[in-house]
């Protein structure tokens, strides 16, 4: 997944999600965020980050 490194730069990581799908292909098209230690805030805040990247990136 070619956005990893962007997040990583922005100080989010994320798995790829084809260990989660039988069908590897199918897990392309998906991303797995942990929120289980994170409160609102920092939720609030990782999303932002990603979203920031993800559309530079779309405009690139």
């Amino acid at each position: 997944m070619y956005w990893l490194p962007l997040a990583m730069q922005a100080g989010v990581e994320f798995s790829p999600d084809t260990r989660y799908f039988p069908d590897l292909e199918e897990g392309k098209l998906f991303i797995r965020l942990n929120f289980a230690i994170h409160n609102p805030e920092e939720i609030d805040e990782v999303i932002r980050r990603l979203g920031k990247v993800l559309m530079e990136e779309n405009n690139n």
